[in-house]
């Protein structure tokens, strides 16, 4: 379905920049009490570094 492919340092640097911005955005989260729409939320965290991982693979990036 994807192609699997290595990064380059340009795209690693770029992928660890989005997972701290994420990281940031799940520190936030732990401020919030245990509940279904907190666990949701944290889903799509998840699903945000999956997906910009993937765009990163297939299209590269926008210089």
């Amino acid at each position: 379905m994807y192609t699997r492919r290595e990064f380059n340092e340009e795209e690693i640097q770029l992928s660890g920049e989005i997972r701290k911005g994420l990281i940031a955005v799940e520190e936030l989260l732990d401020k919030l009490p245990n509940c279904r729409e907190k666990s949701i939320a944290l889903t799509h965290i998840e699903d945000a570094m999956l997906h910009s991982n993937l765009a990163i693979t297939e299209t590269g990036i926008v210089k």
